[in-house]
């Protein structure tokens, strides 16, 4: 078990998966300890959907990385995203375009 803290919070995990002491999908945690230990590594999701593991490891101050094949839903876990923490500077890592621009541009194919 690891322990280690983020903003005025501690959170425990077991592994390298968040631990049992969640209490949404969202990974509102109740624990509270006194440790200083960083986690390592970088959590990897390879079927994203609606970018829940996203959210939690951005909630509990931890690297993530993920894959999803749908473009719908893409736009749902970074809307998901957004929403939460108000990142407005999402962008298409191989050319630069922002998120809306995609969005629209799939958008327009669609009609």
């Amino acid at each position: 078990m690891s322990q280690y803290p983020h903003k005025d919070k501690h959170v425990t995990t077991t592994g390298w998966q968040p631990g049992c002491e969640c209490q949404s999908s969202e990974g509102q945690s109740s624990q509270d300890t006194q440790s200083n230990k960083a986690v390592p590594g970088i959590i990897l999701d390879c079927f994203l959907g609606a970018g829940t593991t996203m959210i939690v490891a951005e909630q509990t101050g931890r690297a993530a990385r993920g894959i999803e094949l749908n473009p719908a839903y893409v736009d749902i876990a970074i809307r998901r995203y957004i929403k939460l923490f108000g990142a407005a500077d999402v962008t298409l890592q191989g050319d630069g375009r922002t998120f809306d621009a995609v969005a629209d541009e799939r958008l327009e194919k669609v009609a």
